[in-house]
């Protein structure tokens, strides 16, 4: 398994990924993954890194800005969830940041992402009220030194 960025063939499978998650607006999130791949210069502060073993298993992408990144969106394809992927991904992008906040929010409800971003350190900071559609996002952060 590597950690990398991700080939413009592999977009389809980055969307899939994105889709069986969280649901997706085909139009707009296509063509965000294949925008922020094969053109990342016009995407200056992004990342987005890929976990591939023959195929892409999951993903996450950070927006950096001054000495702050925020994490995005990171997701694990379905069939590999609860093998540790997700803390691979997620240790990996803490530690690509260097000295800085990285900050991220997740569903309220989201038992086992919680459970992950806690074991890594990150704190709630707030509860954004009505953040996503259905409920409340919960605003996580960690200082990396």
């Amino acid at each position: 398994m590597e950690l990398r960025k991700p080939k413009l063939s592999e977009v389809e499978q980055l969307f899939q990924i994105e889709l069986e998650n969280y649901g997706a607006d085909e139009s707009t999130e296509m063509e965000t993954f294949q925008a922020l791949v094969e053109f990342p210069e016009d995407y200056p502060g992004y990342q987005l890194i890929t976990l591939v073993d023959e195929d892409v298993l999951g993903f996450y992408c950070t927006i950096e800005e001054d000495d702050y990144v925020e994490l995005v969106d990171i997701a694990v394809k379905k069939d590999y969830q609860g093998r540790g992927l997700g803390l691979k991904l997620l240790e990996h992008c803490v530690s690509a940041q260097g000295m800085m906040t990285i900050g991220l929010t997740v569903r309220e409800d989201n038992r086992s992402a919680i459970a992950l971003y806690k074991k890594l350190g990150f704190h709630q900071v707030e509860v954004v009220e009505d953040y996503y559609d259905d409920c409340n996002g919960l605003r996580f952060e960690r200082s990396i030194l």
